[in-house]
């Protein structure tokens, strides 16, 4: 079958001796089944029936993670410059009862204050994101949704069944207080990934603002006693720009995204959008913050780190130097040359 030929030829030699067809398809089954990968369809279900493989039945979208692994494994150059000898795929246990929701709130300070009351008050949340207003209205446009365009909160809870409907009727009511309305309950599994679905694709929805822009993705990350007032200014500031600027983020670790929409030829867009990174992080280091929670150094936020660390950034420098005095790893990356 095309499944087993893709097996065959791009795993091939780089697949752990002890993992058999069938457990392959196993992690496969379980990969496609937690959104693990993104969805982005390389079979569509008019293409045909289920693939057999290891006398299994894969469904078009567990041949598309099976042919991606496979696609992957495959590119022997790339493996040979690695050293790739195995690939180690890590299960992890479902949880008895999984819950999922949405709610919406008049403004970003009632949804951002609402994580803040449930983390203190040590109530667990697996998954808990806020999106602004902007956000909600370019999923509508994009996913063809009928969210409220205000700011959202997505959340999910873990555990046993009694322990999931505690957790959600505890944070419900913070909620509540707080502004929260039109809570949208999801439990079982298709549910929920239809809820997430809109979250997962919030950057391509974003991009849709604006066709033919080029998007300035940026993140900082502060404590979350400061989480609520960092993202208000900086709503205030997105207020003031030409551009519409999407705000998101998790959260629940005080975290959060911006994706800044710019014409690739408008040399005044880029200007205003490197000023209002800027901006963003001072602010956060102003709240003894971080110039980036997920998205990393890189080259773009370099000065930033020297801020943010002062005199500890050179100890860096010199301790990367020590380990890597040719500098061939990453080079005039996160420290500079």
């Amino acid at each position: 079958s095309v499944a087993e030929q893709a097996l065959e030829e791009g795993a091939a030699g780089f697949l752990p001796k002890t993992m058999s067809t069938r457990s392959l398809v196993a992690a496969v089954r379980f990969m496609a089944a937690g959104e693990i990968y993104a969805p982005i369809s390389l079979m569509s279900e008019r293409e045909g029936g289920p693939i057999t493989v290891a006398g299994a039945q894969l469904t078009p979208r567990e041949l598309d993670v099976l042919k991606r692994l496979c696609r992957g494994l495959a590119n022997k150059e790339i493996a040979r410059e690695l050293d790739l000898q195995e690939v180690t795929v890590k299960l992890h246990a479902v949880p008895e009862a999984m819950s999922a929701a949405t709610c919406s709130f008049a403004s970003m300070a009632g949804a951002v204050d609402s994580v803040i009351q449930t983390l203190q008050a040590g109530i667990p949340i697996a998954r808990c994101e806020a999106l602004c207003a902007t956000t909600m209205r370019a999923i509508n446009a994009y996913s063809h949704t009928s969210y409220r365009e205000q700011p959202t909160l997505f959340l999910e809870f873990h555990g046993s069944k009694a322990s999931v409907e505690e957790q959600a009727q505890q944070v419900q009511q913070i909620a509540l207080e707080l502004g929260g309305t039109d809570f949208v309950w999801a439990t079982h599994q298709e549910d929920r990934n239809r809820l997430w679905a809109a979250r997962h694709q919030a950057y391509f929805a974003c991009m849709q603002l604006r066709p033919g822009s080029r998007a300035i993705s940026t993140d900082v990350c502060v404590p979350i006693s400061r989480l609520t007032e960092c993202m208000l200014q900086t709503a205030e500031d997105i207020a003031r720009a030409s551009m519409p600027i999407p705000m998101f983020g998790h959260v629940g670790d005080g975290n959060f995204h911006l994706v800044i929409p710019v014409r690739p030829d408008n040399r005044a867009e880029a200007e205003e959008a490197k000023a209002f990174n800027q901006r963003l992080v001072d602010r956060a280091l102003a709240m003894e913050g971080t110039c980036t929670g997920e998205h990393g150094i890189g080259m773009g936020k370099i000065d930033y780190l020297k801020k943010e660390h002062g005199e500890g950034h050179a100890l860096m420098r010199e301790l990367k130097h020590c380990l890597d005095p040719l500098n061939l790893m990453n080079p005039g990356k996160l420290i500079g040359d």
